[in-house]
């Protein structure tokens, strides 16, 4: 798994490109965002605002873990290559999950 960090116009300019090629066959009913991510590319996409939109509060168990545990405010201070290779390892983790 490859992790991008996007800010700015890059983040701007891959919403555009999402927007893009999820609007391309069909034209939803409504647009869902995640609040802790997929509400800011809702929002940085100006197509996405002719279409009713639904943000929701979801979080991988995981997140709750790190809550739980109290970790959240240490990884703030791992370096990139840490934070994505935990990441990885943590999409990893979920797709054996699930295919099981």
């Amino acid at each position: 798994m490859k992790v991008l960090t996007l800010i700015g116009d890059d983040f701007v300019q891959k919403c555009d490109n999402l927007a893009s090629l999820a609007l391309r066959d069909f034209r939803p009913d409504v647009v869902v965002g995640v609040a802790t991510g997929g509400k800011y590319v809702v929002e940085a996409k100006s197509s996405f605002t002719k279409f009713n939109q639904l943000i929701v509060k979801r979080q991988r168990p995981a997140t709750k873990k790190k809550e739980k545990l109290k970790i959240l405010n240490m990884l703030k201070y791992l370096p990139k290559f840490s934070l994505n290779s935990l990441r990885s390892l943590e999409v990893y983790y979920q797709e054996k999950k699930f295919k099981k």
